[in-house]
């Protein structure tokens, strides 16, 4: 299975298989209870509306982090009914602590068809979904977005995070420029930094409604 970037990340490896549906990314605020139609223009990835279905290709998600042996500074992973983009289903909570010098953790993502080992996204343009970030518990100042295709990877930094959902854009371009192959992608993750996060370096963020839009 996937789910190593960099060499050094390793996951700690979720048990749950479910259906798969930046820099600053273009965001757009959507009034809360708003829905979002499927449409051809676009491919859901992951839309968290179930613990074991969403709409797309089956793959599995996992959280990730700097050893197998951190139990301190890692990332947790859980469903959440009642924040959600949209009105019905769930969406993706991460909770996060990095509040150590060089600490990172994070979340990944298997980008693969059922029984096979790579998506091919040459049709799209961009990779989108919704974040919002839990005031209480801290927002961090930014993510770390990597899409990675057979040993290669592309990295993209997103930021101005707040407690509202905002819809994040980031060009799949800024992933290819970087060695990147959007013919054979395998992985997504979202990685939390301490340098990046800082100063909020725990926190938690919702994600929603990951998709592949032309």
């Amino acid at each position: 299975m996937g789910g190593q970037f960099g060499g050094l990340m390793k996951h700690a490896l979720i048990a749950t298989v479910f259906v798969l549906g930046g820099a600053l990314g273009g965001e757009a605020a959507e009034p809360a209870g708003s829905v979002t139609p499927q449409s051809a223009s676009g491919r859901v990835l992951a839309d968290f509306n179930g613990q074991s279905s969403s709409g797309g290709a089956v793959g599995s998600y996992g959280v990730l982090s700097s050893s197998d042996s951190e139990t301190v500074y890692v990332c947790r992973e859980s469903l959440d009914t009642s924040e959600k983009h949209g009105i019905m289903g769930a969406s993706l909570r991460l909770d996060y602590n990095v509040a150590s010098p060089g600490a990172y953790n994070g979340f990944w993502l298997r980008l693969a068809p059922d029984g096979g080992d790579k998506l091919d996204a040459t049709g799209f343009q961009n990779l989108t979904f919704w974040v919002k970030g839990d005031e209480k518990a801290g927002i961090p100042n930014r993510l770390k977005v990597e899409l990675k295709s057979d040993g290669r990877s592309g990295v993209y930094y997103v930021g101005e995070l707040g407690s509202r959902w905002k819809k994040v854009i980031i060009p799949l371009e800024e992933f290819t420029k970087q060695g990147a192959d959007v013919a054979r992608l395998n992985e997504l993750a979202i990685v939390f930094e301490e340098r990046s996060t800082a100063p909020a370096t725990s926190g938690s963020i919702c994600v929603d409604d990951i998709a592949l839009e032309k």
